[in-house]
């Protein structure tokens, strides 16, 4: 009696299982928070520099078709990138369109937005620059493994990379270019990383020989870099970009009231200065003819003092003339003089 076999022994290919151990082998140190700018058929693995001496040979290549900086089929040594990071909740990287000359790019547009906010956090804007990185075939030589890898990618800060080799590539005395990435007449680099995290630095480069040129089957491992740039269209990083949104600024309902009780006081200040029922005492004067006041460049009317002669009551004049009578001191006797007058003279006087 034939045995049933299980669907999974039916189904299953041979090399299923060990393929999915390689794949999760080489994945091992992903955290799942980061998913580069490559395409998922990018067929050399990625070297990553950690904090040591290193050995390497920058493999040269020619340019394929997307290359930012060289025409297709021209020798070059790098790919320059422009690269967003930790976008989304994934918090993956991703080319900038504007800066590779792709088009828009709706990050550098949201970076716009929080740059117009009165408040904006510095740190959070600068989080969203585009960063240069430069992407290299390099075979390194630090150990036996790293021999037997092969042609390996090394994406890397421009700043501490490739500012760091021109440095060396060129003769300050005679103004020449060292022929360092050249395959047969090249140069070995030599270097060291520092730190971790933002303290990384890249030091001492130099220049050493070559043992032996680079042989034909390691530039045809070389691959043209640019071919395997993702690049998203408008509408895709604005998916990835998820919820990101600009909070728009309204005041605190502290700070509303505040403001209100500042403007409350001067609207009453100039409706309370003369209260319809506080007004003072009619005057002798009729509505038909209010009292006017002089015009601040208009020559003084010499009738405008000479209240005796008119007959007006000094208790009646305007308010503002009262203001100019010096404060109330201890009331003295009225004597016949307050009717002509004098009694404002005399308080003027500064006691003996």
């Amino acid at each position: 009696m034939a045995v049933k076999k299980s669907r999974f022994r039916q189904e299953a290919g041979a090399d299923d299982l060990t393929n999915r151990t390689e794949q999760s082998y080489n994945t091992r140190e992903a955290s799942g928070k980061y998913n580069d700018y490559f395409t998922d058929d990018m067929p050399l693995s990625k070297w990553v520099c950690t904090e040591a001496g290193h050995i390497l040979d920058v493999i040269p290549f020619l340019a394929g078709d997307n290359h930012p900086n060289v025409a297709p089929g021209k020798a070059t040594h790098n790919v320059d990138v422009f690269v967003h990071f930790g976008i989304g909740v994934t918090e993956s990287a991703y080319l900038c369109p504007a800066r590779m000359g792709k088009g828009k790019c709706p990050i550098c547009e949201f970076q716009a937005e929080l740059k117009k906010q009165k408040n904006y956090d510095e740190e959070y804007v600068k989080s969203f620059n585009a960063k240069r990185r430069v992407v290299y075939n390099v075979c390194v030589y630090d150990t036996h493994k790293d021999e037997d890898a092969g042609v390996m990618i090394w994406e890397a800060s421009h700043h501490l990379s490739e500012k760091n080799i021109m440095a060396i590539a060129r003769n300050n005395r005679t103004g020449a270019f060292v022929k360092w990435a050249d395959p047969d007449d090249g140069k070995t680099i030599e270097f060291a990383r520092v730190g971790k995290g933002k303290s990384t630095n890249y030091e001492g480069f130099k220049f050493t020989d070559r043992d032996e040129p680079i042989s034909d089957e390691t530039l045809d491992d070389a691959i043209a870099i640019d071919d395997y740039l993702k690049y998203l269209t408008y509408e895709e990083l604005v998916d990835v970009m998820g919820n990101m949104e600009i909070e728009k600024e309204e005041p605190l309902k502290e700070e509303a009231e505040d403001q209100a009780t500042e403007r409350t006081p001067s609207r009453q200040g100039r409706t309370s200065r003369v209260p319809k029922d506080d007004a003072p005492p009619a005057t002798s004067t009729t509505q038909e003819d209010p009292p006017q006041r002089r015009s601040r460049h208009q020559e003084p009317d010499p009738e405008t003092n000479a209240t005796e002669e008119k007959g007006v009551d000094t208790e009646a004049l305007p308010t503002r003339r009262l203001r100019r009578s010096a404060p109330e001191t201890k009331e003295e006797p009225k004597t016949d003089s307050a009717e002509t007058g004098t009694t404002l003279t005399r308080r003027q006087r500064r006691p003996r």
